[in-house]
């Protein structure tokens, strides 16, 4: 059984239910909720920026390599604070293949 009112605009509504299914839909926004936020976590670790040392070795190859591939815009790093970082989605993207 549900009840509605209305008071400027904004919708109030009761809602009647038995404690065993108030406990099934806490769960499944619980269920819901965490696996969003793992989501939202494992995006931005992708995006996590790494060193220039970190993304060699991740990738196997020297250093120079890096340079050289940052001067053909295969690999573009990023400057913070005066240093290379090099973000981990485009090395991921590299060694899955897909670069």
């Amino acid at each position: 059984m549900t009840e509605g009112i209305i008071k400027n605009g904004a919708s109030n509504t009761l809602v009647m239910m038995r404690e065993e299914d108030l406990i099934t839909l806490a769960r499944t926004l619980i269920l819901e909720t965490k696996s969003e936020l793992e989501s939202t976590i494992a995006e931005s670790n992708a995006d996590k920026l790494i060193t220039t040392e970190q993304a060699a070795e991740l990738l196997g190859v020297n250093r120079s390599t890096l340079w050289k591939w940052a001067k053909r815009d295969y690999l573009k790093p990023i400057e913070v604070g005066g240093k290379r970082r090099y973000r981990l989605s485009a090395i991921k993207a590299i060694m899955a293949g897909k670069h």
